[in-house]
């Protein structure tokens, strides 16, 4: 490999494949689920795409409507007092 100058990064981009065994789920039964599985949960939603959504390259997501996030998704996926 070159080492090319910064901001150069090596990284395998999996956002594009697809699940090898998607009904497995990503929390064991009877656990709460931890923040990734919360997060995948909302992101898969296409009910919610309008208000959070994975950037393009697919390494991040991005809250499209601050409000509107903490309106229908805070209160359904993480416990705030």
């Amino acid at each position: 490999r070159i080492l090319n100058p910064y901001p150069f990064f090596f990284y395998n981009d999996y956002s594009q494949e697809p699940d090898g065994d998607p009904l497995t789920p990503l929390t064991p039964m009877a656990r709460v689920p931890n923040f990734p599985a919360k997060m995948h949960a909302i992101l898969t939603r296409e009910d919610l795409s309008d208000v959070i959504a994975w950037m393009l390259h697919g390494r991040s997501w991005r809250i499209l409507k601050p409000r509107e996030f903490e309106i229908r998704v805070l209160p359904a996926y993480f416990d705030h007092s």
